[in-house]
């Protein structure tokens, strides 16, 4: 009888073996599930660290790139003065006292007149540049290189006229 105890022992000793590796083996196959699981959790972290940090840059990038345009526009070519009487030309206007027989320059002339004829009648008043630009609303280098025409166009009459060829 001490046999079948005995046999009975080991057959419960055996079977809560069994039981017990049973239950290690279910517990390893779920920690390594959980490993693999974190494992890749961590590179999906590592991808999205890096994408938020390229998002950034290009972020960055793109508001010093405003920043920059912004600066840009705001940057004045000009000193505000009058450049006439600071003896500089912000754009050189070509010489028109060669150009052409009488009548082409009188017609240039005259278009000239009847599209900017509210600049020069400002100019002939007194109006510094400036004052000009902001009462027409044109920028200063427009108000410059159409004083420039006038000169010329002014000059070129006046070589005609010496010249005897003025138109009567």
């Amino acid at each position: 009888m001490a046999s079948i105890w005995l046999t009975a022992g080991i057959i419960v000793l055996a079977a809560a073996t069994l039981a017990l590796a049973w239950v290690a083996l279910r517990l390893s196959n779920r920690n390594a599930s959980a490993n693999a699981a974190a494992e890749l959790l961590a590179r999906r972290v590592d991808a999205l660290s890096l994408r938020v940090r390229q998002l950034e840059t290009s972020r960055e990038r793109a508001e010093a790139s405003a920043k920059a345009k912004r600066a840009a526009r705001n940057v004045r070519v000009d000193s505000g003065r009058n450049t006439q009487e600071s003896g500089r030309t912000l754009i050189a206007v070509p010489s028109l006292a060669s150009r052409g027989s009488g009548e082409i320059a009188a017609a240039a002339a005259e278009e000239l007149s009847r599209r900017f004829g509210t600049i020069w009648n400002l100019s002939q008043a007194g109006r510094s540049i400036a004052e000009i630009a902001s009462e027409t609303g044109h920028p200063v280098g427009e108000i410059e290189l159409i004083l420039g025409l006038k000169r010329s166009t002014d000059s070129a009459h006046l070589a005609e006229t010496s010249q005897g060829r003025a138109q009567p």
